[in-house]
């Protein structure tokens, strides 16, 4: 049981003082009006020694802390005790210090009794006799004292003291057992309150952990639930792109349209496609940019083939730069460009273009560059379906053995031509020529050897003709023709001197032969010599036709007088 004195030490000093105080005043006061005529002065000193002593020595030993143990405290309530029941003997029974002692007796007592017992039950009952023996000691010395009438009474009071002592201890110990019963019920009940808080708090924790997870749960598959969306998107922009790209072989449009849609879907600040003159007839590098600002667009088609070949000489694969590796991008300037990436385009092994995307974000690119690899593979394929079609395009289009248009294109290349340069008032001339005495070649020196000829003479028409800006065909066997848009007579007339002194100078060396030729060409204008652009190639012919009639290996102005000329010849 809980030790209730204990808690009550300071508060019982203080109680105590008070009643020591009143009792040496009440003695002092009983000796100074002669209220006890049986009370000497010695006994007077000794009880008013013995009740002040203690209470300063009682003062002196709690202020000192010196009652640290409650057992030491109980033994100096059995010494006020007896020095009570002692003093009690002493005090004439006529006088109002008989009651005041009996009361601190009572009080003494039951202190004595239950201070440091924790209320057990044994130390009790062993406190309860050693409590009697100083009251049966007052009892004994106090017969001398008073008459025997006045003792019987004096016994009969503490007899009743003694019962009182004992009922209030009872009912102290009643009072405390069920104090304590009620402690325990509330400690029980507020442990379980405890407990059930714990539980609750346990059960919260878990709540709040669970509505966490949903919470993240929610952010994951709202994040999903975008990245989804984002790819439906992506993968739809690439469906257009495809559906596009299998329209057409236009491969400008195609990177327009690709560009476009990687502006559209992915937003960045800029996008920019290069690829290499030549990979799809294109006779320049192909550069094609998208972005709001005007001044970038300039520097990046600046320095677009540089960076090119710097990333095609160092890297294989997609490469993103951040922070100072975007220093090596002059065209950034002072644009705020935080990340920049790019995606080659492969054929193969073999990398022939490269794709350039920039923004302002520098965690643009964090969730990779599959969309962008994916939209340059497509475009890879559309690359190759068109240089396929342009292949088998050339197939039918141009000489099998020259590799220069044949007849049948030239026709529908011709009429093209003419529309164009009647819509722009442009002049156009038209050179017919064939190999003189080819059949003396084939004779000779084989088929095989005239075959040597004839491509050696198809290739120099050609290379004169594109230098120029324009075409030539294998009109059939020997002949050839070179169609130059926009060249009068004039302008054309010293390159076709050019080409057929070459022509001239040029040796075929086939099988340990060395053979030289000469052609005859005829040359015509639209509108100077030929108004009727359905007779270009027929006059072109009659100049040529009458250089042959005067001595071969000669190039012929068409003029009005050609066909005169040629009714006197005949």
């Amino acid at each position: 049981m809980h030790d209730y004195t204990r808690d009550k030490l300071k508060n019982y000093t203080i109680f105590q003082k008070i009643i020591d105080v009143f009792m040496v005043v009440s003695v002092i006061c009983v000796k100074a009006m002669k209220l006890g005529e049986n009370f000497p002065t010695p006994s007077f000193v000794v009880v008013l020694s013995l009740t002040a002593g203690y209470a300063v020595f009682e003062s002196i030993m709690v202020a000192l802390h010196f009652f640290g143990k409650m057992s030491l405290f109980n033994k100096t309530k059995l010494v006020h005790l007896i020095c009570l029941c002692t003093s009690l003997a002493i005090v004439p029974y006529d006088s109002m210090l008989v009651a005041l002692f009996m009361i601190e007796i009572m009080i003494v007592s039951l202190e004595y009794i239950f201070v440091d017992s924790s209320l057990d039950k044994s130390t009790i009952v062993v406190r309860d006799f050693i409590a009697i023996i100083p009251v049966v000691i007052a009892t004994v010395f106090s017969w001398n004292n008073m008459p025997e009438k006045a003792y019987f009474c004096f016994v009969l009071i503490l007899v009743v003291l003694a019962v009182s002592v004992l009922m209030i201890q009872k009912w102290i110990v009643m009072v405390t057992d069920g104090y304590e019963h009620y402690v325990s019920e509330l400690k029980m009940k507020n442990d379980k309150i405890v407990s059930d808080n714990i539980k609750m708090e346990e059960y919260q924790e878990r709540v709040r952990q669970v509505n966490e997870q949903i919470n993240y749960q929610k952010i994951e598959i709202n994040k999903a639930l975008n990245d989804l969306e984002q790819v439906n998107i992506e993968s739809l922009s690439h469906i257009d792109i495809m559906k596009y790209m299998g329209s057409t072989f236009d491969i400008t449009k195609c990177i327009r349209i690709i560009l476009d849609k990687v502006m559209e879907i992915k937003q960045p600040k800029l996008c920019a496609v290069f690829v290499e003159k030549g990979e799809y007839k294109n006779k320049y590098d192909t550069i094609d940019v998208r972005t709001g600002y005007t001044t970038m667009e300039h520097r990046v088609r600046r320095d677009f083939e540089s960076i090119y070949k710097n990333f095609k000489s160092r890297y294989h694969e997609s490469k993103v730069f951040t922070g100072s590796a975007l220093e090596i991008f002059p065209f950034i300037g002072d644009a705020d460009i935080n990340s920049v990436a790019l995606v080659p385009i492969m054929d193969a092994d073999r990398q022939y273009g490269l794709m350039l995307i920039a923004s302002n974000d520098k965690d643009y690119f964090e969730s990779g560059l599959q969309y962008f690899e994916a939209t340059m593979v497509e475009f890879d394929v559309s690359v190759k379906n068109t240089k396929l079609y342009i292949q088998m395009e050339d197939m039918a289009r141009r000489d099998g053995l020259t590799g220069i248009y044949n007849r049948l294109f030239f026709n529908q290349l011709i009429a093209e031509t003419i529309s164009n340069v009647i819509e722009h008032h442009m002049p156009l001339s038209v050179a017919l020529f064939d190999i003189d005495k080819f059949k003396h070649v084939n004779d000779t020196y084989g088929h095989l050897a005239g075959d040597e000829v004839i491509k050696m003479v198809a290739k120099l028409a050609e290379q004169y003709a594109e230098e120029h800006g324009g075409f030539a065909a294998r009109y059939g066997g020997e002949e050839f023709l070179v169609i130059l848009p926009d060249y009068d007579e004039t302008a054309a007339l010293p390159i076709l001197e050019k080409m057929h002194e070459e022509i001239k100078k040029t040796v075929v060396k086939t099988d340990g032969h060395e053979i030289r030729i000469n052609c005859c060409i005829g040359l015509t204008s639209y509108p100077n010599l030929c108004s009727n652009t359905s007779l270009l190639v027929s006059r072109a012919d009659r100049a040529m036709y009458y250089g042959k009639k005067h001595g071969r290996g000669r190039l012929t102005v068409d003029s009005p007088d050609l066909d005169r000329m040629l009714d006197e010849k005949s």
